[in-house]
């Protein structure tokens, strides 16, 4: 069971009463393409734009029209699909929401003309399928309630949360403090013996890059060991080379763009840092790039994208050893 406050752009806190492996921190946005003829279109580039920080992400759609953002920050977004050809669409102030999955469909026709087909949200998109618990409260909702100095004091607005001494502190749903857990911005800030949040949370201007930076060294693994036993099955004639791109696709530029966005939007890194993030950050652009020409050689069977691939890939892995090789103390 999960409880979810946000509370601006700059805080997310999550609590948890029951334990559990696996925690919301993000939302999502997935969906699909399709022309007039209800047929998928592949090669679709779907941008979503966060209308409160003004950064944007962008992936593509897959053999099957599909597409998604499997890890973005809570808030209000515009989301455009486009394809050359086609008139663009765009879902104007579509809201995220942790622990949520919201689903968009698009359906582009062919245009004469550049044009873009705005569609407003007049009611939420919500995955149905998903069984957590979450509540939010707004900025606008927040400034109107009586409240302390931190969010402790408006976790007890939510529905089955209250301050219980004799249960430890915040109790949801009858469990003690000691099940909970605390999350803002990304950092965990839970004492793990009381279940009570630890004060000592790093402030602005002395940002802790290590999580970030550990989360990169992990994520060549977490890419490249499936392609590698996917690219095996294909030497054995047991998958397709649509299927390795569909891998490509759905699974790792997913986590590549992630990754990105993540260290694109790290603030507060302290100056001895600095040049830690950016040769982070050269490496998942390098890698990301490598992927997408993967991609681009599987479905095309483009020698060239496949060469331009290799290239990047060696570039990339160089650059990763360069960050192995830097002590983060």
């Amino acid at each position: 069971m999960r409880l979810v406050l946000t509370a601006a752009a700059a805080l997310s806190a999550l609590l948890l009463a029951q334990p559990a492996t696996a925690q919301e921190q993000r939302g999502a946005i997935e969906g699909t393409a399709e022309d007039a003829q209800q047929a998928a279109l592949s090669g679709v580039t779907v941008e979503a734009l966060n209308l409160a920080q003004g950064s944007a992400v962008a992936t593509s759609t897959d053999t099957t029209g599909t597409f998604r953002f499997p890890a973005l920050a809570p808030g209000y977004y515009d989301v455009t699909a486009s394809l050359p050809g086609f008139t663009a669409v765009k879902f104007e102030r579509v809201e995220v929401l942790l622990g949520q999955i919201k689903r968009l469909s698009f359906v582009l026709e062919i245009a004469a003309v550049a044009e873009t087909v705005r569609v407003s949200v007049s009611s939420p998109l919500v995955d149905t399928r998903q069984s957590a618990r979450v509540f939010s409260l707004r900025q606008d909702t927040i400034d109107l309630l009586p409240k302390g100095r931190d969010f402790t004091s408006l976790v007890s607005e939510a529905p089955g949360a209250n301050q219980e001494p004799k249960l430890g502190g915040i109790s949801i749903d009858g469990s003690s403090a000691s099940e909970n857990r605390f999350v803002i911005n990304g950092i965990e800030t839970t004492d793990l013996i009381s279940g009570q949040i630890l004060m000592a949370v790093p402030s602005i201007g002395t940002a802790d890059v290590r999580p970030e930076i550990a989360r990169v060294l992990e994520l060549e693994g977490r890419t490249a060991a499936p392609y590698a036993k996917a690219v095996d099955q294909f030497k054995r004639g047991v998958t397709s080379a649509s299927e390795l791109a569909a891998l490509i696709d759905r699974q790792i530029l997913p986590e590549m763009r992630d990754a990105q966005t993540r260290l694109d939007h790290l603030r507060g890194v302290p100056a001895e840092h600095r040049s830690l993030v950016t040769d982070a950050q050269r490496y998942v652009r390098l890698r990301r790039e490598s992927w997408e020409l993967r991609a681009r050689a599987l479905h095309s069977s483009s020698m060239r994208a496949l060469r331009l691939a290799d290239t990047r890939e060696r570039e990339s892995l160089d650059a990763l050893e360069q960050l192995k090789a830097v002590d983060v103390r």
